[in-house]
Formats: C-alpha cells, sequence, structure tokens
C-alpha cells in the first residue's frame, strides 16, 4: 500500500517517493577518562513514532525530517570535490574551516547552496548536541551526524515489499565539535527531547 507522510492535509495526504533518516551519536568520556562511542540515533524513526495516530501533531515533530530533506537539497547542488570536505572531521579545525575550502573548491557550487548546508550542518550538530546531552550523563565530546535515504516500493511491487524492505543510501559527515548550548536553550527543546526518550 501507499506509505503517506503525516500531515496536516487531512483530506489529501500528500505520498512521499521517498523515506529519509537523520542519525546521530556522540563520542562520549566517563569519569574515569574512558571514551566510547554511543549507538546512532533514528531521530526521525522516533518522530514518527511521536506523531503516530495522532493527527494534531506539532511541527516540532518533524523537525529533524525537514532538516534532512533541506541538508539533501543542498548537498545535491554540491559537486563530488565539496562532498569530499563533507566527510572530514571538525573537531580541532573550526567547522567554520569547511565553507571557505567548499567554496575554494573549483568548479564547485558558488556561496548560496554552501550557505544552505553550512545551515544544515549547524542545526544538525545543535540537535545531536542537545539530544546527546539529554540521552547520557558522560561528557559529550564530539557529535556526530549522518542521513539517508530510501525510495519507496512501486506501486507494482507493493504487495511484497514495504518500505523497511528497502535498502538506505546513506550519506556520511564526519565528526564536530559539539554545540555550546545555553540552559535556556535546552529548555525550549526539553519537550521535543522528552518525547524522543518516551518513543525511544
Amino acid at each position: 500500500m501507499p506509505w503517506f507522510e503525516q500531515n496536516w492535509s487531512i483530506f489529501a495526504p500528500n505520498p512521499r517517493r521517498t523515506a529519509v533518516t537523520l542519525e546521530v551519536r556522540a563520542l562520549v568520556e566517563d569519569e574515569t577518562g574512558e571514551r566510547s562511542t554511543t549507538e546512532w540515533v533514528d531521530l526521525v524513526e522516533i518522530e514518527d513514532q511521536i506523531v503516530a495516530g495522532n493527527p494534531l501533531g506539532t511541527r516540532t515533530s518533524k523537525i529533524t525530517r525537514r532538516l534532512a530533506d533541506r541538508m539533501h537539497s543542498a548537498r545535491a547542488n554540491l559537486n563530488d570535490d565539496q562532498v569530499e570536505w563533507l566527510d572530514a572531521n571538525y573537531v580541532e579545525t573550526p567547522v567554520e574551516t569547511l565553507r571557505s575550502r567548499l567554496l575554494d573548491v573549483e568548479g564547485g557550487t558558488g556561496e548560496h547552496h554552501v550557505d544552505r548546508y553550512m545551515q544544515a550542518d549547524h542545526a544538525a550538530v545543535w540537535i545531536a548536541t542537545a539530544v546527546a546531552e539529554h540521552l547520557h550523563q558522560e561528557q559529550i565530546i564530539h557529535v556526530q551526524y549522518r542521513t539517508s535515504t530510501r525510495p519507496a516500493p512501486g506501486w507494482a511491487v507493493r504487495e511484497e515489499r514495504d518500505l523497511d524492505d528497502q535498502n538506505r543510501n546513506y550519506r556520511d559527515y564526519g565528526w564536530r565539535s559539539p554545540a555550546d548550548l545555553a540552559e535556556n536553550e535546552l529548555e525550549l527543546f526539553e519537550h521535543y527531547l522528552q518525547g524522543l526518550e518516551a518513543s525511544s
């Protein structure tokens, strides 16, 4: 059967042709100094659980799906050499350096699309940091995100396959320094984080 994204067009839902994910993880350090990498957390999947069966779901329940869509759109306008820079780690080197590196690529896309990606990267790091601080007691050393797409099964195979049978096409990004979040910023995001925790 068709896969419909839950939205506010109750009487005319829009079938999505592609499913997206945004996953986050962190490198954490405990009080003994031992470091470990957390498991990936699929935020879009958790958001789907939050809004399932609720036609009045808030727009905050689609934060990471919208962000993944924006990131894929911005990334699609970069050339292959620019995309290679996205895989680099920016933990000692400031992530702002990434912008200049993208713009310096010969034959690459210009400021508009580079800035769109940088805005999406900033938002993804912010969310990854907030989720890590909410879920883990250890010190957050670095954060990382990745996205993926997978096509909805075609009409001809709708009886044999569903979305879970489709392979994910991952887009990888390097490690980033965690965002410096103030307490009041985390409080504004607390309702969303509690929803993630309840659904995970």
